[in-house]
């Protein structure tokens, strides 16, 4: 059954504490047969800044949707 919207909550945790940037992301809309059919990737930044975009790894297509944007 395809989802049309959705929520997602998220615990994330710095297993790298020393480290000087940190990202995290999430892949959604990811096809069932892989990534290679494209997905949309949600990153947030250690700086407070978030992005989302498209990426197809066999036609080579990718889109910022939303630039880096502070929070």
């Amino acid at each position: 059954m395809p989802v049309n919207d959705f929520d997602m909550s998220v615990d994330a945790k710095v297993s790298a504490p020393k480290a000087t940037y940190i990202c995290y992301g999430v892949a959604f809309r990811v096809d069932p047969r892989g990534f290679s059919n494209g997905a949309y990737y949600f990153s947030v930044c250690d700086d407070q800044q978030y992005s989302v975009m498209y990426q197809n790894d066999v036609t080579g297509d990718s889109a910022m949707l939303k630039p880096w944007t502070v929070s």
